[in-house]
C-alpha cells in the first residue's frame, strides 16, 4: 500500500464562500485541496475539552461526535477518566467552543462516550449512556433535551443512525439491536461474534449500509443493509476499536475513512479492503485522545486532538460543481424585504423550506418556526437590541443562511 503524504498548510486565507454569511469554518473548508489537512483556529477548545485530574480531553476513549448542519455546530458529549460527562459544542457563528447543560437527574460519572453519539435527519442528537442503556435526545431546533428513548443493552458499544432504515443501530459485543423511529421500539436482530468492549460502527452513504464490529481481542466486522440483513466482511488489516482507530465517512463521496495512529485509510467497497491514503498529521498524540466529525455542510472532516492544531480539517474529495451549486443557490435564495430593518422583517423562503431559526452573534437561539408549506414568515424583533442577527433555514438536504441588521 502506498501512503500519499498529506500537506499541512498553516497559512489562513480568506475567500468568498457560497453562504451569505461567511465563517472561519466555511473560509478554510473552501480552500482545502483534496488529500490535505488545514488547521481551523477556534476559540477556547482546551478550556472546554480538557478537565479532570489528568487534564485529558472529553473525547478520550470515543469515536466521534456529530455535526448539526442547521445551527452550524459540532456536538460532543464525553469525559476523561474518572470524570462526569460534559456536553460541548463548536458554534460556527462565533467560532467558539462552549459548554451546554447535560440532561438533569442522571449520574454521569465515569462517562466516556465510546461510539454512542449520532444525529438523525430531523435534527435529534442522541447520546447513549453506557451505564443505563438509555439514549438521551437533544433537539437541535429547540436546544432542549427531550424525552429519551427506552433503555436497551448496556455496555461499551455503538449507536448509529441508519437513514434508509429510519432507525438506530445498537451493537454491544455482538448483540445487535435496532430502534425503529416509526414504531419507537427496540428489536433484537441477532448475535454475532466480535470483540468487547470498545466496538465501533459507521454508516456508509455510498453503500447505504452500516459497517460495524471490532472491539478488544477480536477484529470481526459486518455490514447491515437497509432491510436489516447482516453479512460478514473481511477483517481490516489493523485492529479497529474506539481505543485504536476512529471510523468516520467522507461527507461528499460517502466513503468510509479510518484514522489510525500512523495513517488515514479509505475503504474500497468493491474489493472489501482498506487502503492508506494519508499520514496522520498528529501521530505523536495518543489515538485514543483524538476524534473525527464529518461536516457535511462544507464537505470536510474535522480531526480533534490536543496537539498544537486542536482542530484540523481534512478534505477527501471536492464537492461536485461548486459553480453550479452557486447558481442554484442564488436562484432560490433566502431573502428579506428590508435589510437593514426596523422592528419587524418579512423573510421570503426558498421552496421546500421546513424550518427557520434566528440566532444572535453569540450563537444564542432566539427564534424557531416550522415553515412547511409556507413561502414567507414575519419576524417581530421589537424586544431585541439593534445589531446583527443570523437567519438559518433548512430544507430537504439543503441549508441557507442570511445576515440581518436590526437598526
Amino acid at each position: 500500500m502506498k501512503i500519499r503524504n498529506s500537506i499541512l498548510i498553516l497559512t489562513i486565507s480568506i475567500v468568498a464562500v457560497l453562504d451569505t454569511t461567511a465563517s472561519n469554518l466555511a473560509d478554510i473548508a473552501a480552500v482545502i485541496k483534496p488529500g490535505n489537512f488545514r488547521p481551523l483556529n477556534t476559540i477556547s477548545p482546551f478550556d472546554v475539552w480538557r478537565f479532570g485530574v489528568q487534564n485529558e480531553p472529553l473525547f478520550c476513549f470515543s469515536n466521534g461526535g456529530s455535526w448539526d448542519p442547521f445551527a452550524g455546530r459540532m456536538l460532543y458529549c464525553g469525559a476523561p477518566h474518572g470524570n462526569s460527562m460534559r456536553f460541548a459544542a463548536y458554534e460556527e457563528v462565533t467560532n467558539t467552543w462552549k459548554i451546554y447543560p447535560m440532561p438533569a437527574g442522571v449520574d454521569w460519572a465515569g462517562a466516556h462516550s465510546y461510539d454512542h453519539q449520532t444525529i438523525d435527519s430531523s435534527g435529534i442528537f442522541y447520546n447513549l449512556y453506557w451505564s443505563d442503556g438509555v439514549a438521551y435526545c437533544f433537539d437541535t431546533k429547540t436546544n432542549k433535551w427531550i424525552s429519551p428513548l427506552p433503555a436497551t443493552n448496556t455496555g461499551f458499544g455503538t449507536l448509529d443512525y441508519f437513514p434508509e432504515a429510519n432507525g438506530l443501530l445498537r451493537v454491544v459485543g455482538g448483540k445487535v439491536t435496532f430502534f425503529s423511529l416509526k414504531t419507537r421500539k427496540w428489536t433484537t436482530l441477532t448475535n454475532v461474534t466480535m470483540g468487547y468492549p470498545h466496538n465501533i460502527a459507521q454508516y456508509c452513504a455510498s453503500g447505504k449500509f452500516i459497517y460495524f464490529g471490532g472491539g478488544d481481542n477480536n477484529n470481526n466486522f459486518y455490514i447491515i443493509d437497509s432491510t436489516l440483513r447482516i453479512k460478514a466482511v473481511k477483517q481490516p488489516p489493523f485492529p479497529m476499536s474506539v481505543t485504536t482507530a476512529h471510523l468516520t465517512q467522507d461527507p461528499v463521496s460517502g466513503t468510509l475513512l479510518a484514522l489510525r495512529q500512523d495513517s488515514l485509510y479509505a475503504y474500497d467497497i468493491s474489493s472489501d479492503s482498506w487502503n492508506s491514503i494519508a499520514k496522520n498529521p498528529v501521530s505523536t498524540q495518543e489515538i485514543s485522545h483524538m476524534a473525527m466529525i464529518p461536516i457535511n455542510t462544507y464537505g470536510v472532516v474535522a480531526l480533534l486532538s490536543t496537539s498544537q492544531w486542536p482542530v484540523l480539517l481534512y478534505k477527501y474529495r471536492a464537492p461536485v460543481s461548486v459553480e453550479s451549486k452557486r447558481v442554484k443557490q442564488l436562484a432560490v435564495n433566502l431573502r428579506a424585504n428590508h435589510n437593514p430593518f426596523r422592528e419587524q422583517v418579512t423573510l421570503s423562503l426558498p421552496s421546500g423550506t421546513t424550518d427557520i431559526s434566528i440566532f444572535d452573534l453569540n450563537g444564542k437561539h432566539l427564534f424557531h418556526q416550522n415553515t412547511t408549506g409556507k413561502s414567507d414568515i414575519v419576524w417581530n424583533a421589537t424586544k431585541y437590541p439593534a445589531g446583527v442577527y443570523i437567519v438559518k433555514t433548512r430544507g430537504l438536504g439543503t441549508f441557507q443562511t442570511l445576515k440581518l441588521t436590526l437598526q
